[in-house]
């Protein structure tokens, strides 16, 4: 006999009651590992639809998965990740990704991306709060950093920007954002955050480090070559601009038209001999063609400015004349009549 809160209960009994409550919790185990290997296998009939093309296939299988187990959270995160890529429906995204943060919310990625969602969306408040928690998650996670000093940057709380970007850089210096990013964004917000407010020496520190670990990026040489213009450093925006046209493609940049005006300002008795074969040589190398073609071009076009303004002159000498003539007419006229 066992007493216990004033019932009289059996040995076996008891012992009927722990067995009932083990079968149970197996089976609910059981039922629950059932749960989640059918929505694994939804989820990964999904994915495998996405690869292949089929967008709604995959959106489909994956809210399937979704429904099938409530704690799983991949699939919702996944079904973000098309909303946000592919569909380009940021509202949905949202849901989904705000549904995968329900279901996990100790996950850094899942935080990022719906950060990143309030954030295309300038919502800017929150997308900090969700950034924060992929920081605080994960220290080391340069993307989630530079885009929390973006937010901070927008919202002009700029000293938390700059310290936000000078994380991300010491997480991962040449952090890309993408496939297609040549790098150094972080760099090239911080620097361009200095610029804007004159710590133009600052912008210099932060773009020739950026160089180091990222070079001939486009936007950093072009930092680096507003920093020396507003440094008054004329002699050194020549190798800046060599380095920016041979980065840039199919045209010559503004900043580099700029930065010979500049130079040449600073430079008053520079001989125009030297000055044009080295921008026909920097042009050549930009379009991509040969340096003696470009001169022959150059050339007539100087030849025939020269035979216009020639045509010019001998048509103002014309009128010139005939206006001479008709005056030295009309005198002798007068001079006749009188």
């Amino acid at each position: 006999m066992c007493r216990g809160f004033g019932v009289m209960t059996s040995r076996p009994v008891l012992l009927q009651w722990v067995a009932i409550a083990c079968v149970t919790v197996i089976a609910l185990s059981g039922c629950h590992s059932m749960d989640r290997a059918e929505a694994v296998s939804e989820m990964n009939k999904g994915l495998e639809a996405l690869e292949g093309g089929r967008t709604l296939d995959a959106v489909r299988h994956l809210k399937e998965a979704s429904t099938i187990d409530p704690e799983f959270a991949e699939p919702p995160y996944y079904l973000g990740q098309i909303y946000h890529r592919k569909l380009s429906e940021p509202d949905s995204a949202e849901q989904n990704y705000r549904e995968a943060m329900s279901r996990d919310e100790t996950n850094p990625q899942f935080a990022y991306q719906l950060g990143t969602i309030l954030q295309e969306q300038n919502k800017h408040s929150d997308a900090i709060a969700y950034l924060k928690k992929a920081t605080e998650a994960k220290p080391d996670f340069a993307k989630a950093w530079f885009r929390l000093g973006l937010s901070f940057d927008f919202e002009k709380d700029y000293s938390s920007a700059i310290d936000a970007y000078s994380k991300s850089i010491h997480a991962n210096a040449r952090m890309r954002m993408d496939k297609e990013d040549k790098g150094g964004a972080a760099y090239h917000a911080l620097g361009d955050l200095y610029n804007r407010f004159g710590f133009y020496d600052h912008a210099l520190k932060v773009y020739s480090n950026a160089l180091e670990n990222n070079p001939d990026v486009p936007r950093l040489l072009s930092g680096e070559g507003v920093a020396q213009l507003k440094l008054k450093r004329f002699p050194k925006l020549k190798p800046v601009s060599r380095r920016l046209s041979k980065s840039t493609p199919v045209k010559p940049p503004r900043f580099l038209i700029v930065a010979w005006r500049t130079w040449l300002r600073a430079q008053p008795t520079r001989p125009f001999r030297d000055l044009k074969s080295s921008c026909l040589a920097q042009t050549a190398s930009v379009m991509k063609l040969e340096l003696l073609p470009l001169k022959a071009s150059f050339s007539r076009f100087v030849r025939k400015r020269k035979k216009t303004r020639l045509r010019l002159m001998e048509r103002s000498n014309r009128e010139h004349c005939r206006f001479f003539g008709a005056c030295v007419r009309s005198s002798e006229a007068s001079r006749n009549e009188l």
